[in-house]
Parts: C-alpha cells; structure tokens; sequence
C-alpha cells in the first residue's frame, strides 16, 4: 500500500521483500475471478485516472495493464511515443508532469532507458509501475510468473527454475533472478556465451553451459527469445545454429528426468529458441501467464492506491481457494422490512451458501459465521443504487446519501445499508433544501416527500430476490 506495503512505487523486484512480494501474490489470487465473472468489473479504483506511457512496442503488457484498469473500474489514458510531444523533443518529466497537472493518480511506463521508470518515480507525485525499462527489470512479468509457478506446484521455496536464452539483454530475467531468490527458489542461467552477463554469478545464480544441463536439472524452464532488436554485434552466428544448439525441443524434453514446466514472456520466436510442439504441449504454461498477468497487475494497482489486501474479507465473499463456497451470515438486530410477507420489525437474518436460511429473533449461526450487526439500519429483500439516485437529472447538487436513501426506501426500493439516522433530516417537497428538524423517533424512516419519493412510488416493484430465496 502506499507508504506503508508496496512503497509509492513498483519499479522493480530488487528492492522489494519476500513479504511485499508475497503480498502482491495472495492479493492477485482473488483477483482471478473477477475475469471469470460474466461483468469483468469491480469498483475497487473507481475515481482514479492511470496514464499508459509506453515508449517500445508491446502487445501482451500494454493489454494487460489496459484490462486491469478497466475491470478495476478506473479511467484510462494511453499515450505512446509516436503521435506525442516527445518526437518534437519533450523530455519525458516534461510529459509526466503536464499529465500530472490534469491530474492523474498513476503512471504505468515501458521505456527504452534502463532506470527511466525509477527516475520518473523520484520526480513525480504520481504512483509510478515499471511496465519494462531497457534491459533492467519487469516486475510484473516476473510477478505473473511467480504466480504461474506457485499455481502449478503449490510452492516457490525449493524449486530449480532455469532462465534459458538471451539473458544478457533480457529484464525479465533480471526481475525473475530477484524474485524466485527472494522467494526460496534455486536459479540458475543457460545460453551461450556471449548471451550471458558478465559475473551472472554474483547473483546468486548457477551457470549452465549445454541447454540438456538446464533441462536435466530444472523443475522449470523460462525460455527467453533472441531480443535481435537489441543486439548490436554478432551475438551468434546464425538463428538456425542458435535452434540446434539451444533450442527446446520436443526431442529434449523427451529425455528430461522428470516432467519440466515450460514458460516464456512473449513474443515468442518459434522454431529458435523454442518449438511449436513445445510451446502448444501439454508442459506450456504460456496461456496460463497471460491470464496470470491481468490478476497480478489488477493487484498491483490496487495495492499501490491504497487498497487492503483483505478486499475480497466482505459478507458472503468466497475466500481464495473456495470458489463456489460462499461464508454463512448472520446479520443481527436489524429491522427487517419485506413488504412481500408484510413483515415490519427487529429481527436476524441468516443466510447459507447464498440464500436465506432463516428470519427470526435470536437466532445462533454456526460456528465461523460472518456476523453483521445490524442494529439501526434496514434490511430489505433487494438492492438501491445510490449512485444512480444521487445522479438524477435536476437538483442533484442539493442532494445528500441521506436524503437519496430516505427516498429510494419510501418508494419501496429495497436495501438501504445508511444508517436510520436521517430521522433527523427532513426534506422539503420541492427539493431545494435538506435540514436538520429534529422530528421523528429513532429507528424510523420518515415520510420523504422530495421528487424523488414520488417518483420512486411510481414505479412497478420488481420480483425481488428475498421472494426467490435469494440474497444479493
């Protein structure tokens, strides 16, 4: 969160602890229902306006992060380098902080320079996240496979991940260097030569000369591309001689020791560094990382504006790892009003997998139940959409949460979640003003005459879902 779990921003893994990094995981598992969910949507950044500045080609990251935005409810702007104030000379601060005077919350970056997203971060107020700067890191490329991992053996700590290919130019092979070390994992690089780092060793890596070495010892492989758009040298003699000396292929994998996870961060080349039978077979986890990267990047926005990792902690919210299982509820002491049984007064509602259980006094809920204490509020058979009350052509300035409350349950609108203290509120037929009158006994919703009673009155009631057995 910010300030306090992920810092102010997500430039890269290095710095990050094996706590934050964790937290980032866990938080982004909840996050991969909501993309199996018929509405793709959840308001958690609702409000909140994130700048895409990506200065290199992408396709599965620029995506990704678009997505995430979108179904966490924010609004997004996207702004390349092409067709932008940088090509007639614009230095980046200069495009941030004209952003940031519109007004911003966040800045999701792809660069060519190495560091560029960390130098933003120190020169703006906005939550700066590295979508890839130069050959320096990828957080959350390398966070979605941390994930793919996890959900594929259950467990980061123990396992033998080889890096295989053009380490040298590769960021994303930095990050998942810090991230599987943070976590546990043992690493170790594989490529030729003249395609690895300098005193890769120092990071705490094991060197592999022969890509039959990687495949015999690894549990895992992340198969890196040749990144030609960097290479200013002759880094290997040919892309044919590259396939038949480091190239995965069905081949070798066959004579693997033990049955190898295949990754790769896209794009891929295939028929150099990896196979089509490979990279469509049984061993390939390269769909599952693509769907892995919407949950973690959804989560690292959400963390980093503040959000709680126990979002999903709400009533009747499966827990991760229980999809379909919903926790029982037992909301007490309210006054529980349903017109369809002609039911008026203080009772407790309890629900089970979804439904009611049971409506009554004193009633004991099971062991573990989420209980809601209800005492001064309604409880109805249905659901109020405030925001779209409050948001009615006409004097909606004058409006209040109370006032829209007050009416949406006169015209027998069903759930009201305010507190019953707009009893000391009293609004004028004609809507021009809300203030306090002191009238009225606590408990009680007082007649509200404002237009908004009246036309909520108008309207045919719906079949609501208390009638169904249903609770939403």
């Amino acid at each position: 969160m910010t300030g306090a779990s992920l810092g102010k921003d997500l430039t890269g893994l290095e710095p990050l602890t094996a706590e934050q990094i964790g937290l980032i995981l866990d938080t982004a598992e909840p996050f991969k229902e909501v993309s199996e969910r018929q509405i793709k949507k959840v308001p958690a950044l609702r409000g909140k306006t994130i700048v895409n500045l990506f200065f290199e080609a992408s396709t599965r990251t620029r995506i990704s992060f678009e997505f995430a935005e979108k179904r966490l409810s924010a609004d997004t702007v996207n702004v390349a380098s092409s067709g932008s104030s940088v090509q007639k000379g614009e230095t980046l601060v200069d495009t941030a902080r004209n952003l940031e005077a519109m007004r911003i919350d966040m800045v999701v970056i792809r660069h060519p320079a190495s560091g560029s997203a960390e130098f933003l971060g120190q020169r703006i107020r906005s939550n700066v996240i590295n979508a890839g700067d130069g050959t320096h890191e990828h957080p959350t490329q390398a966070l979605l496979d941390l994930l793919t991992l996890r959900d594929r053996f259950g467990r980061i700590a123990g396992l033998k991940v080889a890096i295989c290919g053009d380490v040298l130019h590769s960021r994303v092979a930095r990050s998942n260097i810090w991230g599987l070390r943070k976590l546990g994992a043992e690493v170790a690089v594989c490529g030729p030569a003249s395609l690895l780092p300098r005193d890769v060793a120092e990071l705490g890596v094991t060197v592999l000369n022969r890509i039959e070495d990687a495949i015999a010892w690894a549990d895992a492989l992340n198969v890196l591309r040749l990144q030609l758009e960097r290479m200013t040298a002759g880094f290997i003699p040919s892309l044919r001689e590259y396939n038949r000396v480091f190239g995965v292929t069905r081949e070798r994998l066959a004579r693997a020791p033990r049955d190898l996870v295949i990754l790769h961060p896209g794009p891929m080349n295939r028929g150099v560094e990896i196979d089509s039978d490979v990279a469509d077979g049984p061993h390939s986890v390269i769909l599952p990382q693509v769907t892995n990267g919407v949950a973690v990047r959804m989560a690292v926005l959400y963390l980093l504006a503040g959000g709680s990792p126990d979002w999903r902690a709400q009533p009747g919210v499966a827990a991760p790892g229980r999809s379909g299982v919903t926790r029982p509820i037992l909301i007490r002491g309210g006054r529980v009003i349903d017109p369809s049984r002609q039911t008026d007064g203080v009772a407790d509602v309890y629900l089970r997998d979804g439904r009611v259980a049971a409506v009554g006094r004193n009633i004991a809920g099971e062991d573990g139940a989420q209980v809601i204490e209800a005492a001064g509020r309604v409880v109805a058979p249905g659901l109020i959409d405030l925001h779209v009350h409050l948001r009615e052509p006409g004097q909606e300035d004058l409006e209040t949460v109370a006032t829209g409350a007050m009416a949406a349950a006169a015209g027998r609108c069903a759930r009201c979640p305010t507190p019953i203290r707009c009893s000391t509120t009293r609004v004028r037929s004609d809507s021009s003003s809300v203030r306090p009158s002191g009238q009225g006994r606590p408990g009680s919703i007082p007649s509200a005459r404002s237009r908004w009673a009246r036309r909520a009155r108008s309207w045919p009631r719906s079949v609501s879902w208390w009638e169904r057995g249903r609770w939403r």
